[in-house]
């Protein structure tokens, strides 16, 4: 509880440090997962890579497993190799998202949203919610009948800073 506490006020080094004591406290997976998180969000990308093969020894979770390691790959400039995990499971909750993200860092927007959009509709409700998120995003750029992609930009980054995915 102290973790998403922390978290919650943005203290990343604080949540980090309880939810390794978690783990370290035999915390299992949901320790594991809530590390991986706020090490991407720190971007630790080693501790964050060490901390998914941990977890891939905890779990049979392996839709969690390929949405962190892909979400690493997104962070560390992978690109490629994110599409390419998330295209593994394109019809799970995580490969949607997922590819969501990789079609926006690649200014993909129409893919994008007709990912957000299979992602929204998903038996995750985590990932539902992201998805949710972000095509707000999308629905209050088009209200600006002559939005800029800075505003979109904008409106984008907001968003993925509101469900994690940057600062």
């Amino acid at each position: 509880r102290q973790g998403e506490i922390f978290e919650r006020r943005g203290e990343w080094r604080q949540a980090e440090d309880e939810y390794l004591q978690s783990v370290n406290s035999g915390g299992g997976a949901p320790a594991l997962r809530k590390l991986v998180r706020i090490q991407l969000q720190r971007r630790e990308y080693d501790a964050a890579g060490d901390s998914i093969n941990t977890l891939r020894k905890e779990t049979r979770d392996t839709d969690e497993i390929m949405l962190l390691s892909g979400l690493l790959q997104l962070r560390t400039g992978n690109i490629d190799a994110a599409r390419t995990t998330f295209a593994a499971k394109p019809e799970t909750p995580q490969g949607q998202y997922g590819l969501a993200l990789v079609a926006l860092a690649g200014r993909d927007y129409v893919g994008a949203q007709d990912q957000l959009r299979l992602a929204s509709q998903n038996s995750d409700t985590t990932i539902r919610s992201y998805a949710a998120t972000l095509l707000n995003a999308f629905k209050e750029f088009s209200l600006f009948a002559e939005g800029q992609d800075t505003h979109l930009s904008t409106l984008l980054g907001r968003a993925l800073a509101q469900v994690g995915e940057c600062e």
